[in-house]
């Protein structure tokens, strides 16, 4: 089902943030974006197959409801992986915030 593949991709990477755009699995993908949208509709009053035995299971293993997480290049392409340079996904994030730019932008004015 679904959902053991949504247990074997946590335990692969140790979350449940699958992209919309998952290449190695792409209905995963499209399956937990609609999980995602159908939560949102039955939390709205709408009609939806979301249901609160879905809620409960998906809690369980830590579903992430609302995955609004900065844009990361090549994400999807990676799949989360080490990727030729040697970084992963994760090493994207160390880097935000940091001064490393500005000396670019110094060095470039000279």
């Amino acid at each position: 089902t679904m959902f053991e593949q949504m247990k074997a991709y946590k335990k692969k990477f140790g979350d449940c943030l699958v992209p919309q755009r998952y290449y190695p699995n792409p209905q995963l993908g499209t399956w937990v974006h609609t999980q995602r949208r159908h939560f949102k509709m039955h939390k709205d009053g709408k009609k939806s197959s979301m249901t609160d035995e879905k809620i409960k299971n998906l809690n369980s293993i830590g579903f992430v409801w609302s995955a609004k997480v900065p844009w990361k290049p090549n994400v999807e392409s990676n799949d989360r992986d080490e990727s030729e340079s040697g970084e992963n996904a994760s090493d994207y994030d160390s880097n935000i915030g940091t001064d490393d730019g500005d000396e670019d932008k110094k060095t470039r004015a000279i």
